[in-house]
């Protein structure tokens, strides 16, 4: 039986405090870009604020809309070394691709220099391609440090992934893995039964 929304909705907090508080340490200040709906809002949210309580760092949340030029500008005055993005909730992709290329583009043409995080749905769901297919913003992209973060249920891990842009395709590795909560495996072992998945306590 596949999960419930709002139980969908959980998974993606939980994994957003588990990205928050443990993949972000050596960042100091983050601006989370998220559209404005449930999904987006509810991570992007419990991501900064596991950040904070993990790091202390200073961070900004910023509503992602129409108006990319004047969040590219706001993004720039406000110097992050990282910046989180968060697409996603609707069923039409190539609307969400066409938002990404469009608020990348306006990044790169001000030279924002960044790291960028991909929210697990904009990475899977969404896709990268409206970025790899795009020189002008390939380029931008070559020297920065591109993440996203998958989860392995079979394994009870939530795998932190390195990002590579070149003209022929998109690849990603890993390059950290953190367990995920016992909360994360009541809801998905209920969600799914008869499939058990593991867990540590931390």
């Amino acid at each position: 039986m596949p999960l419930k929304f709002n139980e969908t909705v959980e998974l993606h907090i939980l994994n957003g405090q588990v990205v928050g508080y443990r993949a972000l340490k050596d960042y100091n200040r983050v601006a989370f870009v998220a559209m404005k709906n449930l999904l987006c809002t509810a991570v992007a949210s419990s991501m900064e604020s596991s950040y904070i309580s993990a790091t202390g760092g200073e961070c900004r949340y910023f509503v992602l809309n129409e108006n990319y030029e004047s969040l590219a500008d706001k993004l720039s005055k406000y110097h992050p070394n990282l910046i989180a993005i968060f697409i996603d909730s609707s069923k039409d992709f190539e609307a969400l691709r066409a938002t990404l290329h469009s608020l990348f583009s306006a990044l790169a043409d001000r030279g924002v220099d960044s790291d960028y995080l991909f929210h697990l749905y904009t990475f899977v769901k969404v896709g990268l391609e409206p970025l790899q297919k795009d020189e002008r913003i390939r380029n931008y992209l070559a020297d920065k440090r591109l993440i996203t973060y998958t989860a392995n249920f079979e394994e009870g891990l939530l795998e932190l992934r390195e990002v590579i842009l070149v003209p022929e395709e998109i690849y990603s590795e890993i390059v950290e893995e953190y367990p995920i909560s016992f909360r994360h495996t009541r809801i998905f072992n209920q969600g799914l039964k008869g499939y058990v998945i593991k867990f540590e306590v931390e």
